[in-house]
């Protein structure tokens, strides 16, 4: 477990998602934004999926290259649906965060399900804390 200092800030990076909605996603978007600040973090970027539900995700795909660059020490996310509806893919998302040791922070619902459990014992065997 690392050590964090009061003056030092964390490194964040927003990623929100609502299919078909953009203004929605940028009121998401803004909303992380805001969160991220108030409790003093510093965001080194941010990405965004609004369009379709079937279209390709770059704001995804721009996430997962920000965390294997080790750009981020938090990802925030307003649901863990924005991840995917399908467990094991949030799964592996998870998996993907603590592998490269990045935390989560979620504002919006909760984490539970199969692949929330499963994700804490990945963590609990790599002796990480991937919460926040």
């Amino acid at each position: 477990m690392e050590t964090v200092f009061a003056n030092t800030s964390l490194r964040v990076w927003i990623y929100a998602r609502q299919p078909g909605n953009y203004a929605a996603c940028q009121m998401q978007q803004a909303y992380l934004c805001l969160r991220a600040r108030r409790e003093g973090c510093q965001i080194v970027g941010s990405s965004m999926d609004g369009g379709s539900l079937f279209a390709p995700r770059p704001g995804y795909r721009e996430l997962l290259r920000a965390v294997r660059q080790h750009q981020a020490e938090i990802v925030y996310l307003y649901d863990p649906r924005a991840i995917s509806h399908w467990d094991i893919a949030r799964y592996f998302f998870f998996r993907k965060l603590i592998r490269y040791g990045v935390s989560l922070r979620i504002t919006n619902g909760s984490l539970s399900g199969r692949a929330a459990k499963r994700a804490q014992r990945f963590a609990e065997r790599k002796g990480c804390a991937w919460i926040r």
